[in-house]
């Protein structure tokens, strides 16, 4: 069955859409750009989608129609940190609650005064003001891609040759993770990390961003994620965050997590992260200690209630000149 026709009116237009969302450039996922320009595209996105009106997504969230934007800033130190995450409505406590999303705003580095004597506190609240948002944008990129492999999977004829931009971008992702056009092997590497356990490996990492590493050269994970990834050079914390996600679904020494991954969507729909971290024995030469050290942190720390936070859908409030541009502003 053409899967187009489920769309009914839409769909019946499908083949006119696609024909003209085929000439849609595809966009850097790891490239921030200030025009906003569209990775798929409202028109082809609403035909893969069954019909259902989505909402355009740009390489970096910048939402198009007006309807939001993401703000991008490099904190010179910890009190600009705290200061955009106030300007900007960040609660940790409702975030945790679920009473609140976490709004679209992305820091580019670590403040340098993170290497620095400061109240434990507050370097704890600053680093996880930085990381969670970075990790929701990433999981968001991932989701994404998902919604259109998964698309392809169900419904073949709704990926073609007239839709060049969606299955080059499928065979893109086919090649980035090694699963050679077989869709359900590539949903499988394919998919999120839990926030608790990208969170809790990073503070564990550079010590709540005190790491030299983290603030000079934006690595969040040491040395064993920049090896499995052949990263040497990371541009900013999001890159940093980017690639170790990546790392995550990839590496044949996470066969493990990526298979109690998939059996959790398969049982409850949703992901636990201190249930999944006791599958990272492989990350650290301590093995076992170091999984027992990761639960315990995450649980400590009740990171695991950031683990069905989500990103805002808003605009995010204007934020003092100070803190950096606005993505688009052209700062």
């Amino acid at each position: 069955m053409d899967c187009r026709r489920r769309a009914g009116s839409r769909g019946r237009r499908c083949g006119r859409v696609l024909a003209i969302a085929a000439a849609v450039t595809l966009a850097g996922c790891g490239k921030l750009t200030a025009n906003g320009a569209s990775l798929y595209g409202e028109p082809l996105r609403a035909c893969l989608e069954g019909g259902v009106p989505a909402q355009a997504v740009t390489d970096f969230g910048v939402r198009e129609q007006g309807q939001g934007r993401d703000y991008e800033y490099t904190p010179q130190d910890t009190d600009a940190v705290i200061s955009v995450a106030r300007q900007s409505g960040l609660n940790l406590a409702r975030i945790r609650n679920g009473t609140t999303e976490v709004p679209r705003v992305f820091a580019t580095a670590l403040p340098a005064d993170f290497g620095s004597d400061q109240p434990e506190a507050t370097r704890k609240f600053a680093f996880v003001a930085i990381v969670l948002p970075l990790v929701l944008h990433a999981n968001e990129e991932i989701e994404r891609d998902r919604r259109l492999v998964n698309r392809a999977a169900r419904c073949p004829d709704g990926i073609g040759p007239a839709n060049g931009a969606a299955a080059s971008r499928i065979a893109g992702l086919h090649e980035e993770y090694g699963t050679g056009g077989d869709h359900a092997a590539l949903l499988r590497r394919l998919d999120v990390v839990p926030p608790s356990i990208v969170i809790a490996q990073a503070a564990i990492a550079t010590d709540w961003g005190a790491s030299r590493l983290a603030w000079r050269r934006n690595t969040l994970f040491g040395r064993r994620s920049q090896e499995a990834t052949g990263v040497t050079a990371v541009p900013s914390v999001m890159a940093s965050v980017r690639a170790h996600i990546r790392m995550l679904n990839i590496d044949p020494a996470f066969t493990e997590f990526r298979d109690q991954r998939a059996k959790q969507r398969r049982v409850a729909d949703r992901l636990y992260g201190p249930e999944l971290s006791q599958t990272l024995a492989g990350y650290s030469r301590r093995g076992d200690a170091y999984v027992l050290d990761l639960r315990t942190f995450i649980l400590g720390n009740a990171f695991d209630q950031f683990d069905q936070a989500r990103l805002a859908d808003g605009t995010p409030m204007p934020l003092a000149a100070a803190s950096g541009p606005r993505i688009g502003d052209g700062g």
